[in-house]
């Protein structure tokens, strides 16, 4: 079964006591701009109190700020979204930040993780590991190979490709165990189901080897790893290349729609399938929900909100829902659907829509939620009977 992804989005973080040493370890380098004799600054500089008092000093740019929070992000491209009441002194300083360079936060990287991890670089990704070397390449290459299709299907649809600001970082573990001790740091309850996510505060995915250690000898990895991968690495790239905005609320189920539309793998194979692939995991878990019962008002609840993906006990069919619309929208509404992709990228940080916004703005690119929802179920079910039925052999050749 293809998990749930794991897009991390926090609305509202302090720092915690625990997180201050070596959050102030790792700012302390002259690259990144902190307070320092000769030090070109080119950083906001934000005074924190954590919650036993620890007074801290961030560096970066401010973002946003409202009466209830501060979104700050620093030269390593991780935001940090600090309550207002954390906040004790904020210095601006004018000039645009200074991000690090690949060669620059490597280092750093090495000094956060310990001696067991290496970082491994390719043309856009940074790679820090601690598992068998033939992994950690493979998962470099698959990463290229993503964001080679990621951004040509786009470019090829009227979208201009920014340039990563930040390395993109990419974090594998050895062990799930050691995976959820990490992942626990960002999330309340660590699903067993999820295998990797990209989180909106660092900026980086995380995942873990999935098959044993030896199994990797000719740098394949399983279709449970190439999926992940995908549809993690679909996230980062869309926060990252000027889709969307982190901290910007665009609505979950075109988030996690886009990234499935990425993330089939070619069978068992070990291999990737591509862009656009039916997704038949997704369409058999979303037809099955409509045979069970599907609310009236479903896709309206999806869309206003999101709750469903979230709660665990209706995120599956909540899912399915999310790729069936996107594929749907986009094989037969694409002009529309990539119109309503930019506009949501232009939210500022820290906007929060409504319910009753979101839906407005969906009508108003695609109509009325019920008339797309009729469309939806006929367009899904048609493409299920389709997939039924037997294919040539030229067919089946060109699928290879």
């Amino acid at each position: 079964m293809i998990g749930l992804g794991g897009l991390i989005q926090v609305r509202s973080m302090r720092i915690k006591p625990q997180s201050l040493l070596p959050l102030l370890l790792l700012l302390a380098a002259p690259a990144l701009g902190v307070v320092g004799r000769g030090v070109d600054l080119r950083a906001d500089v934000v005074s924190v109190r954590g919650e036993s008092g620890q007074l801290a000093e961030l560096c970066g740019k401010v973002l946003a700020q409202t009466a209830d929070e501060l979104l700050l992000v620093t030269p390593d491209g991780q935001m940090h979204l600090l309550a207002s009441d954390q906040v004790r002194q904020v210095q601006i300083d004018d000039r645009p930040l200074r991000p690090l360079t690949p060669a620059e936060l490597a280092p750093r990287l090495e000094a956060e993780f310990g001696p067991t991890f290496q970082v491994l670089q390719s043309r856009h990704y940074l790679v820090v590991y601690n598992t068998e070397r033939t992994y950690a390449q493979a998962t470099a290459t698959m990463l290229e190979r993503l964001y080679a299709a990621f951004t040509r299907y786009y470019r090829l649809r009227g979208f201009t490709i920014q340039r990563a600001r930040f390395p993109l970082v990419a974090v594998l573990f050895r062990t799930r165990d050691e995976f959820a001790d990490y992942a626990a740091r960002e999330l309340e309850v660590v699903d067993p189901r999820i295998n990797g996510y990209y989180s909106l505060e660092t900026n980086r995915l995380a995942l873990h080897q999935v098959l044993p250690p030896g199994r990797y000898t000719r740098g394949r990895l399983s279709p449970e790893n190439v999926s992940t991968i995908a549809h993690e690495g679909v996230h980062q790239l869309a926060f990252n290349l000027g889709f969307l905005k982190r901290f910007s609320d665009p609505p979950l189920w075109l988030v996690e729609g886009m990234a499935m539309f990425f993330e089939v793998p070619a069978g068992t194979t070990g291999r990737w399938g591509g862009v656009g692939a039916v997704n038949h995991n997704r369409l058999e878990q979303f037809l099955s929900y409509v045979q069970e019962g599907r609310p009236q008002d479903s896709l309206r609840q999806l869309i206003a909100s999101d709750d469903r993906i979230r709660q665990l006990d209706q995120a599956v069919a909540a899912y399915a829902e999310s790729w069936a619309l996107t594929y749907y929208l986009v094989r037969t509404q694409a002009r529309r659907y990539f119109e309503y992709l930019q506009h949501l990228g232009k939210k500022p940080y820290l906007w929060q829509g409504s319910p009753e916004e979101r839906v407005r703005e969906f009508e108003q690119f695609f109509g009325p939620i019920e008339a797309v929802d009729a469309e939806l179920v006929k367009y899904m079910k048609a493409i299920a009977r389709q997939q039924r039925k037997p294919r040539s052999v030229r067919d089946r050749l060109l699928a290879r």
